[in-house]
């Protein structure tokens, strides 16, 4: 099995690139920054920092909502891209193939004044009802 979930922050602007066939596919390329759940022996926090990929309509949607600084959970598996460099050295390059990924409903340094207030990516508001649901008013 090959899976990984990872939540974090994107580093860097979404890279955006196209195949070169007849129906160009959108490959989306970024990484994401994910503090460790401990310190370094100086105190300070530790980070991982892993490179993803995504392809098609979902590297479009990337392109499209996020950016630098943004917060996201992915999903995906871990792949191993091998090569050989200008001196003829393999190099291994790992990144993560994304299968599913979870806004962030905030961006980096906006404060969210009520705890049940979010706000989407098109900025359009709702809130979390703390009531339980009657199931008397429910249609099945």
């Amino acid at each position: 099995m090959n899976s990984i979930i990872i939540h974090g922050r994107i580093t860097r602007d979404i890279e955006m690139v196209y195949t070169n066939n007849d129906k160009p596919i959108a490959i989306a390329k970024f990484a994401v920054a994910v503090d460790r759940n401990f310190k370094d022996k100086n105190g300070e926090k530790v980070t991982d920092f892993f490179n993803c990929v995504s392809f098609g309509k979902q590297a479009e949607v990337f392109e499209k909502y996020f950016k630098k600084g943004d917060g996201i959970t992915i999903q995906g598996e871990m792949q191993n891209n091998r090569y050989k460099n200008k001196e003829g050295e393999n190099r291994d390059k790992w990144e993560i193939r994304i299968d599913k990924f979870d806004f962030e409903l905030l961006r980096k340094g906006e404060n969210n004044s009520s705890p049940n207030t979010f706000e989407t990516a098109e900025n359009q508001s709702f809130y979390v009802s703390e009531e339980e649901p009657n199931d008397e008013d429910l249609p099945f």
